[in-house]
């Protein structure tokens, strides 16, 4: 047996390692270089443990530096014998720049694992010295298969009907490959085959006769075929006719070869049926024939075509030849599609270059991701804990959930402190998040050496997540471990980790003396679990608070069970909960639960989970679950999405309310917008309002008084809530002083204080930035189209309430009589008083309705003084207002009845679309195949309702696309009154005849409405071109 002998030399020593693979053990040789050394051997059950243990030998000495020196034989040699490389290969750094989490203190003092499966290590190792044991093939039942023959469909399926084993005897391949021939050369129907068969003996076929068949069968590609084919080949015997079956050629460049059929089967059966199975003379014909074919000259041009002799060689041991086949590729070889690498699979190509470095530096040159578990558990084996950030970047890109599985299934094969912060990570941000949760518990060992250290260290969002994973430790029973590896860490930022870990909550639990008689109640009252909850428990979730103290963990059970039985309605003990618990300790309580029921995948069958958002979730959640919603029907989660809708309609705050606002107001999905929209007109019609004066009151007040103030109390500090320029969220200190953030508790504040005030703070700064962007847009519309406000109203919504306020001060706003003509305008001063442009006091008295004045209703002077006025006090209005654009017609429009300057422009229809919608226009209705041919948008100001098209066929799913993907503007026009309702563009001769209304002349249009229009044509015309 030949003897692999390894080196390792530094400063202070020179030392050997050599073992030998035995039949069914291995013998190891060690000590100083130039001595004999100890020799120590160990037997195994079979020759396959013996070389799984020798090739995890042989990868920890690499690891540690060693370097093979093995001497080649004359046999070594001449299996090496090629072309040079044609251009040098450049090295690969010496430790390629790798993404790396902190690294755990005490990782050399745990488990370190990697649970591999044996022919996970043929990469290391190549193919075995010794083979393994072949499985033995079922014994020949001639009878049976003559049957399946004779039943076999007279089509092209029928070798897949065959139901051919992947392991044959030599009799059973024997009598399939005759079969073939009978029936693809000589044309026989099965049953006549089987028959044919049937009269004569059954023998194994002779080289010659398999030499025959190979030639008659050369354009034959049924891949059963070829697998019973190789199913032969692969036996000693007929080895040596393997290169002749490849190297057929097809007799069309459109046709695929049997030979290169067979060859595919040969390589996607290889690692797992082959390689382990091969003598040294077979392995040796096979190097002899790749050889000559590994150039980079040799590599496939087309995406499409899958480098057979490539793959082969990587699984064989042939660096030296791939290495510059490699290294020819460009950087961006398969960054153009995430397809690319489908065929060519560069990622098997790699793992045969076998030095760590170089695979390392190749990849992430390459930008190559994993693409399923066998790739996973090839890199580990590989590189072992030093790429792990490899395997994480690889599951975070998973398109699917079931591939994301796949990868995080095979990472979890690894036990390592190293693995604790990758798997922390797929946990927060893949679509295997539930495999990563479970593998973290699962090793808490390893998850507290791994992420303490990343939690003390870092201040991301992130690490606050791992606090809380840590936690959930703690209340596990690991607190000990816990605290120790915090004795590890700097001292300063371990005390700050310890005390959020284990001082999150210093208030005592309730028992049974200091239970509140409304929770005794609640708690009495709930009904017992039907089926235990096993995918949560009180350890994952924060404590619930109420009167100075916490709920313990048995009835924090309770309050599951309650939940999960409030589908219909809130059982009682939820109810009393929301009447007497702390509202902020609720909403986190809710919000840890949903989490954790994302994380386990999101079942519809424990969707109470998602539920208790709409019990006990406050604006907090709202902010959060409202951007969710908007992505879930791309992730083909629509119902989960319409749930989260009524998870928002349940919470009920202002802030909640705006969401669905916002989402029925711009979304990309319609199907949720339309679930949104009919949302706020059932909560609207239970308030008795308008859905425009729902909106107006949904506006939250973000906890300011009457003056629009609030403030945030550290103890001995406190600061005032302002809104600065652009409404950015400001704080004032006690020396009058404006910062854009709270400063950092101080040692003299008060812990508790000062902790609410930042919470308050953050959720305010988040509801603020909501209402200005939702806000703005409403209130430009409001001017464009000419929507109107009662002077009560007026004063209600904008004047007197705390934070619209801000925004109504950059306004210029009109008063109107009954007839809607502009009496004045005026301004909103700080002191929520009004002036007009003169800055004398204005009052509304006598007027009918309030607005915002359009530039078109002010004549010049009237505009340069406003604009001086606000150029005085330095306001900046949300959205363009006295500088508006003013668009009027053409000569020759007047006379129209259309629009069609821009007839000759050509738009993508996504950006038509988008850009439309965005701008307040909707679409018509839809025909019955999802289809639509016009936008319109009503001017409630003018009773007009304009209308732009007519599209050829726009779908609502915009990947739909008919021809070229771009549509004309071909004409607008605009109808009197209110008709949203119409199914084509209004010059449609049909829908004349069943629909009664007016399309107005341009002249008489209103000079607004029109300056709007072709405003907004003029913004969608610049994406197009003629």
């Amino acid at each position: 047996m030949t003897e692999r002998v390894f080196h390792f030399s530094d400063d202070r020593s020179n030392k050997f390692w050599a073992v030998t693979q035995l039949a069914t053990g291995y013998t190891v040789r060690f000590g100083r270089q130039g001595t004999a050394g100890q020799t120590q051997s160990k037997d195994f059950a079979t020759a396959q443990e013996a070389e799984l243990a020798s090739a995890k030998l042989i990868f920890e000495k690499l690891k540690k530096g060693y370097i093979e020196v093995t001497p080649q034989t004359a046999g070594d040699q001449a299996d090496v014998i090629g072309p040079e490389p044609a251009a040098p290969v450049p090295e690969a750094p010496s430790e390629p720049a790798t993404v790396v989490s902190a690294q755990p203190a005490q990782s050399a003092s745990l488990e370190r694992q990697l649970d591999l499966e044996a022919l996970d290590w043929l990469w290391v190792s190549g193919p075995p010295e010794q083979p393994w044991p072949q499985p033995s093939p079922a014994p020949f039942d001639r009878d049976h298969c003559l049957d399946r023959l004779a039943g076999l469909a007279e089509d092209y399926r029928r070798w897949e009907q065959a139901r051919i084993s992947d392991f044959l005897s030599p009799e059973e391949a024997s009598f399939w490959l005759t079969a073939a021939v009978l029936i693809e050369v000589e044309h026989l129907q099965p049953a006549a085959a089987a028959r044919r068969l049937a009269s004569q003996p059954q023998e194994v076929l002779s080289e010659e006769q398999v030499r025959t068949i190979i030639a008659a069968l050369a354009h034959h590609s049924a891949y059963r075929l070829a697998e019973t084919a190789m199913g032969l080949l692969c036996n000693l015997p007929y080895f040596e006719l393997l290169p002749q079956l490849w190297e057929q050629e097809p007799s069309s460049s459109n046709e695929v070869s049997f030979g290169r059929r067979c060859l595919a089967v040969f390589c996607e059966r290889f690692h797992t049926r082959i390689l382990p199975y091969l003598l040294p003379a077979q392995v040796t014909l096979l190097r002899a024939w790749l050889r000559p074919r590994l150039t980079a000259a040799h590599w496939p041009q087309s995406y499409y075509e899958t480098p057979f002799e490539f793959l082969l060689a990587a699984q064989l041991g042939m660096a030296d030849a791939l290495l510059p086949v490699v290294a020819s590729w460009p950087d961006d070889q398969y960054t153009a599609q995430p397809w690319h690498d489908h065929y060519h699979r560069p990622q098997a190509i790699i793992f045969g270059l076998g030095e760590r470095g170089q695979m390392s530096y190749h990849f992430r040159r390459l930008k190559l991701k994993l693409k399923d578990g066998e790739q996973v558990r090839a890199w580990l084996a590989l590189t072992g804990f030093d790429d792990l950030d490899i395997v994480r970047e690889s599951a975070l890109a998973a398109a699917n959930k079931d591939l994301a599985e796949d990868l995080v299934s095979a990472f979890a094969r690894t036990v390592a402190p190293e693995v604790a912060p990758a798997m922390f990570e797929l946990m927060l941000s893949s679509k295997a998040s539930r495999l990563a949760r479970q593998w973290l518990l699962a090793h808490p060992q390893q998850t507290i050496a791994g992420l303490v250290p990343f939690a003390v260290i870092s201040r991301s969002r992130q690490a606050e997540g791992a606090i809380d994973l840590l936690g959930s430790l703690a209340k596990r029973g690991f607190e000990p471990q816990l605290r120790a590896e915090l004795a590890r860490q700097e001292p300063a930022a371990a005390q700050k980790l310890s005390d959020a870990l284990f001082n999150a909550s210093a208030l005592p639990p309730f028992e049974a003396a200091t239970t509140p008689d409304w929770l005794k109640e609640g708690l009495a009252r709930a009904m017992p679990a039907k089926k235990p909850i096993t995918w949560v428990t009180a350890a994952d979730l924060p404590p619930i608070a109420a009167l100075g103290r916490v709920l313990n963990p048995e009835q924090t059970g309770l309050v599951l069970v309650a939940l999960q039985q409030s589908k219909d309605q809130p059982q009682p003990l939820v109810v009393a909960l929301k009447a007497h618990a702390e509202p902020a300790s609720l909403d986190r309580f809710a919000w840890t639960l949903f989490e954790r029921w994302l994380l386990e995948g999101g079942p519809s069958k424990e969707n109470w989970a998602m539920q208790a958002l709409g019990h006990f979730g406050s604006d907090t959640s709202a902010l959060k679950l409202a951007p969710l919603i908007r992505e879930w029907p791309g992730e083909s989660q629509h119902q989960r999405a319409v749930a989260g809708l009524e998870c928002l309609r349940a919470i009920g705050t202002d802030t909640a309310l705006m969401q669905i606002n916002g989402i029925a107001q711009k979304v990309k999905f319609q199907g949720i917008k339309k679930r949104a929209q009919e949302c706020m007109e059932a909560i609207a019609q239970e308030r008795h309002l308008s859905r425009e004066q729902l909106e107006d009151r949904i506006v939250p007040d973000c906890g300011l008084d009457e003056n629009g103030r609030r403030r945030f109390d550290f103890g001995p500090r406190q600061f005032t809530f302002t809104l600065g320029e652009g409404l950015k969220p400001l704080v004032r200190d006690s020396d009058g002083k404006f910062k854009g953030d709270l400063p950092k508790p101080g040692a003299k504040d008060s812990a508790d204080l000062a902790q609410q005030a930042v919470a308050d703070w953050k959720l305010i700064k988040k509801q603020v930035a909501e209402v200005a962007k939702i806000q703005a847009v409403r209130l430009e519309q409001a001017m464009v189209t000419g929507r109107r406000w009662q002077s009560s109203e007026f004063e209600l919504l904008f004047v007197r309430h705390p934070l619209m306020n801000y925004l109504a001060r950059l306004l210029v706003w009109g008063g109107f009589d009954a007839s809607g003509q502009l009496v004045a305008a005026f301004r909103v001063s700080e002191d929520r008083t009004l002036a007009d442009s003169e800055d004398n006091p204005f009052d509304l008295a006598g007027l009918d309705q309030v607005g915002i004045v359009h530039p078109l209703m002010l004549d010049e002077a009237q505009l340069t003084g406003w604009g001086q006025l606000f150029a005085d006090y330095a306001i900046v209005p949300p959205f363009a207002q006295l500088g508006r654009p003013i668009y009027r017609l053409e000569a020759g429009e007047r006379q129209a009845s259309e629009i069609t300057r821009f007839e000759k422009i050509a738009v993508p229809m996504v950006a038509l679309v988008r850009t439309l919608e965005n701008l307040g226009w909707v679409r018509s209705q839809l025909h019955d195949h999802g289809d639509y041919t016009a936008h319109c948008k009503y001017f409630p100001g003018a009773n007009l309702t304009a209308f732009v098209g007519e599209w050829d066929e726009v779908f609502v799913d915009l990947s739909v696309q008919i021809g070229s993907g771009k549509e004309k503007l071909d004409s607008c026009c605009f109808l009197v009154g209110r008709h949203l309702d119409l199914y084509d563009y209004p010059t449609n001769s049909w829908q004349r005849q069943h629909k009664a209304y007016e399309i107005l002349p341009l002249a008489q249009v209103d000079p607004i409405a029109l300056s709007e229009v072709l405003k907004d044509l003029y913004t969608i015309a610049a994406k197009g071109e003629q």
